[in-house]
């Protein structure tokens, strides 16, 4: 099967090779299927590919979608878009591009978002050829790899508290290198998301400690076993206070974490896919 991916490329240049265009061709490429990836900023950019040469057509979450041409005329292909950031911009805008594009099916990240026949739960994931354990001494024995967000005044809490490393906007290899530097990596979801870094951080084998929702239920997650919850500062607070002081079972849950993330990357979620668009 032929599938266009669209998505604009990376516009900053450690982050190319992990934007999630490239790593869904190499998942579809995987799973043999012909992907092409064309956008913005992708040498192909200024010859646009003939749309109805493709079975599928799947549109990413992109800076902006002013470029991408009308597809509602293009009637061969599935139209797939998959929405990533819904948690931040809201269901309203990707709704719109949906009926103006005359897609077939939504994928959301988000599962709360899911309430229409048209709507599929795809959620994020991480690349196992950029992302893995490297087996590096551990520096650090709790940091953040990340953005600040709405996480400033709790990151600046731990960072006085536990001497929490901050690395802020560390991204593409340098990310990978860091979470694989510290025995326990902190997370907290923008909001009712599972963001990309719960599954980057046990795809690198390191012990991941965040903010619980339904989500992880359903993939496999269980506080103390793979990864570790808390709901709110005081659980927090009393998680780093025990786990901080037992390393050995931070080590076993970094372990646990990694044999989970075999499940959750890209190869995986596409061969997903696959079965339940190929019918379609």
């Amino acid at each position: 099967m032929k599938i266009l991916i669209i998505q604009e490329e990376s516009r900053h240049k450690k982050n190319v090779e992990f934007r999630e265009g490239i790593c869904l061709f190499r998942a579809f490429k995987e799973n043999n299927w012909t992907p092409t990836l064309w956008g913005k900023g992708h040498e192909n950019f200024e010859t646009p590919p003939n749309f109805n040469d493709f079975d599928f057509i799947l549109n990413l979450e992109n800076y902006g979608d002013e470029w991408i041409p009308d597809l509602s005329m293009y009637k061969k292909p599935l139209k797939i878009l998959w929405s990533i950031d819904a948690h931040c911009r809201g269901e309203e805008p990707y709704e719109k591009i949906f009926k103006n594009g005359d897609y077939q099916l939504l994928l959301h990240s988000t599962l709360d978002y899911v309430k229409k026949p048209h709507h599929l739960w795809f959620p994020n994931s991480f690349c196992n050829h950029k992302i893995k354990n490297l087996k590096l001494e551990k520096k650090t024995d709790l940091c953040f790899v990340g953005n600040h967000v709405n996480r400033k005044p709790l990151l600046d809490f731990l960072t006085g508290a536990y001497g929490l490393k901050q690395h802020i906007f560390t991204i593409g290899d340098d990310m990978v290198k860091k979470i694989n530097e510290t025995t326990l990596h902190f997370n907290k979801n923008i909001l009712n998301d599972l963001n990309y870094r719960n599954f980057e951080t046990i795809g690198c084998g390191t012990a991941l400690i965040t903010d619980h929702n339904h989500m992880y239920d359903n993939l496999g997650f269980e506080d103390g076993e793979n990864i570790i919850f808390y709901n709110d500062l005081n659980s927090l607070i009393e998680k780093l206070n025990y786990y901080l002081d037992n390393e050995e079972e931070l080590t076993r849950i970094g372990k646990e974490g990694e044999r989970l993330s075999c499940v959750h990357t890209y190869g995986e979620r596409v061969k997903k896919l696959i079965k339940q668009i190929s019918n379609r």
